[in-house]
């Protein structure tokens, strides 16, 4: 490795060392979890609302297991007053309701409850009510396993709490009178191709630190929405006259997997520069009377190649690290950008190599220059595949998805590559 390459490779160290530190410190407050459940106030109203917290939480708030290299992060949401809500919920919508319960029954419940606050019940009164308690407590505990992480309106169907049997608490002082439940989700991107788009559009609108209203919602066949729970944004009072939404800031994707997706774009652009400026493995063949000052000049095929490899492997990395799945990433088009490009420099080398090269006069003149004299066949080569790398860097990064280029983009980007190579045969 000469001194130029050396100073490519520390460049690049550095570099990833600072965006390491800009994702470090620039989300350390979302990661803080100590203390008890913030019940922050809504904006407008002055209510109290119920809290969410990055990382596995006990019932009191505070952080009870943590992994600082894991590629999912866990969200510890504190429900308010649940069990309330699933009883009056359930008594307009038969749906919310388990198989061994009627609504009959629910309101039954209901009236023995009244009538054992007014006065004692008789003993088959009290039986009744005890039976339907049971059925009631096993209706709350399997609800919670049914709930669905909302955010940004979007209902993620597919990604059910991991941890939702944590016994409620109740609350006291300024919170007399609630009650929380605490249940755990896994964030982690969905498998299911429509909501992993949903994934990613939040992402593209709201970046990878999300800043969105966060809540929790009850998903019903048939129904045209889904229920959304009273939690952070999701409190009647927050709904109200004057009131507004309360954001929160989310990380859709782990510090870890920050880095990762970095690191592949880094470590791909730093290898791909210091091997072009440190080997000669971009260049044509040295001609003999190369004087020792000069260098041999850049090849287009070589260059066009590199451009393409590292524009597919930076992606597909960039991805991998993002989304967590190495399925169902690489587009159709990459292997075929790849192919044309390979073999574009397989027959140049093969049939159309200058047997007398010219020395380097620069590396875009270079890449235009046939024998020394500028040439339309290059230029038009070089063109067309800097765009269309420009859009398959572009939607890979902003829209999370290689793109997947027509037929006629493709058919047009291998008669660009003939018509250079039709030209150096001609040669």
């Amino acid at each position: 490795m000469n001194i130029t390459a050396a100073r490519i490779v520390f460049f690049g160290c550095v570099l990833f060392l600072v965006v390491c530190g800009v994702i470090y410190f620039g989300e350390s407050d979302l990661y803080s979890t100590t203390g008890p459940p913030n019940r922050v106030k809504s904006n407008g109203t002055g209510q109290f609302v119920s809290d969410i917290r990055l990382g596995w939480c006990n019932n009191e708030g505070k952080k009870i297991a943590g992994n600082p290299f894991t590629d999912a992060w866990t969200l510890t949401v504190f429900l308010q007053n649940f069990d309330g809500w699933l009883l009056d919920e359930g008594q307009t919508e038969p749906r919310l309701l388990p198989r061994d319960l009627t609504q009959e029954e629910l309101k039954n419940y209901l009236a023995l409850v009244q009538q054992k606050k007014a006065a004692a019940l008789p003993q088959e009164g009290e039986m009744t009510l005890q039976s339907l308690q049971i059925k009631l407590n096993h209706w709350f505990i399997q609800e919670r396993s049914n709930l669905r992480l909302m955010i940004a309106g979007n209902v993620f169907e597919t990604l059910p709490p991991f941890d939702a049997t944590s016994p409620p608490t109740h609350g006291s002082g300024e919170f007399a009178g609630e009650t929380y439940n605490r249940v755990v989700f896994l964030l982690a991107a969905p498998k299911d191709p429509k909501e992993l788009e949903k994934w990613r559009a939040i992402i593209r609108a709201a970046g990878v630190t999300c800043g969105a209203q966060i809540s929790v919602a009850r998903p019903i066949t048939g129904a045209a929405d889904a229920l959304r729970m009273p939690t952070l944004v999701n409190a009647d009072a927050i709904y109200s006259l004057g009131a507004s939404p309360v954001y929160r800031s989310l990380p859709l994707v782990p510090r870890i997997r920050q880095v990762a997706a970095a690191f592949a774009v880094i470590f791909t652009i730093t290898l791909v520069w210091a091997t072009a400026r440190g080997t000669s493995v971009l260049r044509n063949a040295a001609p003999q009377n190369l004087a020792a000052n000069q260098q041999a000049s850049w090849s287009i095929s070589r260059v066009v190649l590199a451009w393409w490899l590292s524009i597919c492997v930076l992606s597909f990395g960039y991805l991998w690290a993002f989304m967590g799945e190495h399925r169902n990433i690489l587009s159709g088009s990459a292997p075929i950008l790849l192919g044309i490009q390979g073999t574009t420099l397989a027959l140049t080398t093969k049939f159309g190599r200058d047997p007398n090269p010219p020395a380097s006069r620069g590396f875009f003149q270079d890449l235009i220059s046939e024998s020394g004299e500028p040439e339309v066949s290059r230029l038009q080569m070089l063109v067309w595949n800097g765009i269309l790398g420009v859009i398959f860097l572009w939607q890979s990064i902003f829209q999370w998805s290689m793109p997947e280029f027509d037929a006629t983009l493709m058919t047009l980007l291998g008669i660009s590559s003939a018509a250079y190579v039709g030209f150096k045969l001609s040669k």
